[in-house]
């Protein structure tokens, strides 16, 4: 875990404040960012399983740092390090193992909800992690490292807000435009929350889960809250929560719904 040097130390008398750990503390902030957008685009482009991606991700992973241990010259030395303390073996077994159990919500998570929800979890998961070696490891952290949590969670409560703001602001909008993605995600969030989850019968059903079907559904929502409704939609059976969708409600397959969409409105409806 990075921390800052003390005050007393020599790299910090001698002006030094940024080295090669604060560069690859950089590095690893700036793809980490970029991680959200290209799965994003990758789920969208190529209509990626969970399973897939985090195989191909852990693929990569380890081929890079097979490259980067052995250029370093630290394989060597990790050989050298487990003949002297083999118990780390099974340390490193069962980090291995609950990386992978990890990994499992990780990305059925990104495959469901999307990138940016997954780094609210997981953004959300490390505050719990400071707070718990504060509270039972007795680890202090200083006003700086306070202050740099505080704005990452406020960073995080101001972008739910405006996505709050967003969604009611499209829910409204009356020029007959495409919605980008962000107004997009904001109108979903506010339709799902409102709808409830054991219903199986609906007052409307949309045909389509493109753009336009979902802000007919939010304006609907909005203006009738009392009234059930469903989107089907075969090309994209498993983005939506159940009771939102036909094929989560349980009354038809996403094998049934590869024919024609308008056979499967409910009747009476």
């Amino acid at each position: 875990m990075y921390k800052e040097p003390k005050e007393t130390t020599k790299i910090v008398q001698a002006g030094e404040i940024f080295g090669i750990g604060e560069f690859l503390l950089f590095v690893s902030l700036v793809f980490d960012g970029l991680t959200g957008g290209i799965q994003d685009k990758i789920r969208d482009k190529h209509k990626v399983q969970a399973y897939h991606m985090m195989f191909a991700m852990n693929t990569w992973s380890c081929l890079w740092a097979s490259i980067g241990i052995i250029a370093t010259g630290e394989f060597y030395s990790l050989i050298e390090f487990l003949k002297t303390y083999p118990y780390v073996i099974s340390n490193i077994f069962l980090l291995g193992i609950t990386g992978a159990v990890g990994q499992n919500f990780i990305f059925l998570t990104i495959e469901c909800f999307g990138p940016l929800t997954c780094s609210i979890f997981t953004t959300t998961r490390k505050f719990f992690t400071i707070l718990c070696s504060i509270l039972i490891f007795g680890n202090p952290i200083t006003f700086r490292q306070m202050c740099g949590t505080v704005l990452v969670f406020l960073g995080l409560f101001l972008e739910q807000l405006q996505n709050e703001t967003d969604g009611e602001s499209t829910l409204h909008c009356k020029k007959k435009r495409v919605l980008n993605r962000q107004e997009m995600n904001s109108v979903f969030h506010i339709i799902v929350r409102r709808l409830s989850t054991q219903q199986n019968h609906y007052k409307l059903v949309i045909i389509g889960a493109g753009c336009g079907g979902l802000a007919c559904a939010a304006k609907l929502a909005k203006k009738l809250p009392k009234d059930s409704i469903a989107i089907i939609d075969k090309n994209d059976t498993h983005i939506y929560q159940p009771g939102w969708t036909l094929v989560g409600a349980g009354l038809k397959t996403a094998e049934e719904l590869e024919k024609p969409q308008s056979q499967f409105i409910p009747q009476n409806t």
